[in-house]
């Protein structure tokens, strides 16, 4: 009886002991079988991710508001912008939760706009008294490049798949170049203008002015985006990422003339992105 009492209490010792060992090394990440001294210990994960996006707008807003002696708006504006591509990398904290750095291009920035002459402020120089439409067609190009941090809440798992919201903020850089004004005025029977004299006709005429060149304009601005999309899990590394992604450019800059005492300066007030985005992701393990 003593002798078998004392090979149970050897055999539970060591049982005991085996399952410590086995209890450990699964904590630890133990990924081989073998012997005790080929046990390796692995880390899960490290939760660092790298990340690539392309986008396409299919809307953009700016507001320039024009100035001579007092300011106005522009009575049209445009803006076309074709695409974004950005690169980052982030931390996953758990499963509801990352954030990451980005750094964003936004190219291929075109702005039009057009604006109407106050009758005593007219800068295409119809002078005091005159009915005809004088105008102005202006157009620029632009280029923004933005780095942000940003953060992700998962909105649920569902398989593969995982809504999510974010926001970010950050600065980017604007520059303005190619900006110039062309006077137009139309003008009625009996009107002068500085751009021509009406003929006589009974049917409006339409004169134009030489195109006034500015110069090239550039500023560090405020930036913030809002993003709702879904993840899709590819594989243990690779997660696609489809959404939209508002950004918003705040603006600071007043674009001038290169031909010294003209008026007609405008200021660059903001842009506004909305974007369809496509990107990937790849877990460093």
């Amino acid at each position: 009886m003593n002798r078998t009492v004392l090979i149970s209490a050897i055999l539970a010792a060591a049982l005991a002991q085996t399952t410590s060992v086995f209890a450990a090394d699964y904590e630890s990440g133990v990924v081989r079988e073998g012997p005790e001294s080929a046990y390796t210990q692995v880390e899960y994960g490290s939760g660092w991710y790298l990340r690539g996006d392309i986008g396409l707008s299919f809307s953009r807003d700016t507001n320039l508001s024009y100035s001579t002696d007092f300011s106005r708006d522009y009575t049209s504006q445009s803006t076309h912008s074709e695409y974004s591509a950005g690169v980052g990398f982030g931390y996953i904290f758990n499963d509801f939760l990352r954030a990451d750095a980005t750094f964003d291009v936004f190219s291929g920035g075109e702005w039009s706009g057009a604006r109407t002459a106050a009758t005593l402020l007219d800068p295409t120089g119809c002078g005091v008294g005159q009915t005809g439409n004088c105008f102005s067609n202006d157009s620029a190009e632009f280029e923004v490049t933005a780095a942000s941090i940003n953060g992700y809440v998962s909105l649920g798992r569902w398989g593969k798949l995982s809504p999510y919201a974010g926001a970010g903020l950050g600065v980017a850089h604007v520059q303005w170049s190619n900006y110039s004004s062309t006077p137009v005025c139309e003008l009625d029977p009996g009107e002068t203008c500085a751009l021509g004299v009406h003929s006589g006709s009974l049917v409006t005429e339409t004169f134009t002015g030489p195109a006034v060149a500015f110069a090239t304009e550039e500023s560090i601005n405020l930036a913030y985006a809002l993003m709702l999309g879904v993840d899709y899990k590819m594989s243990e590394y690779w997660t696609a990422d489809f959404g939209y992604r508002y950004t918003h450019v705040s603006g600071d800059v007043v674009l001038s003339s290169t031909v010294t005492g003209l008026p007609g300066d405008s200021e660059f007030d903001g842009l506004d992105f909305h974007e369809v985005r496509a990107g990937l992701r790849y877990e460093v393990w």
